[in-house]
């Protein structure tokens, strides 16, 4: 599958598409897009943009919501 998450890195991203590449998807690509892109304008699973399923919640990074 192919994951897309935002551009300019930060920690929470590479931790969590290295578990996404380790633990669920050992085949999985990624994307990067500027933060301004609507989700429904992405190609493939977003993680840590705003509104996806698999995001920060209830203060936790994206990472734990994988988890």
């Amino acid at each position: 599958m192919h994951y897309v998450t935002r551009e300019h890195i930060h920690v929470d991203r590479p931790a969590t598409a290295w578990a996404i590449r380790r633990f669920v998807d050992p085949g999985a690509t990624f994307g990067f897009v500027p933060r301004s892109v609507e989700l429904n304008a992405i190609d493939g699973i977003p993680f840590d943009l705003r509104g996806a399923e698999l995001g920060h919640r209830r203060g936790r990074c994206t990472l734990d919501a994988l988890i």
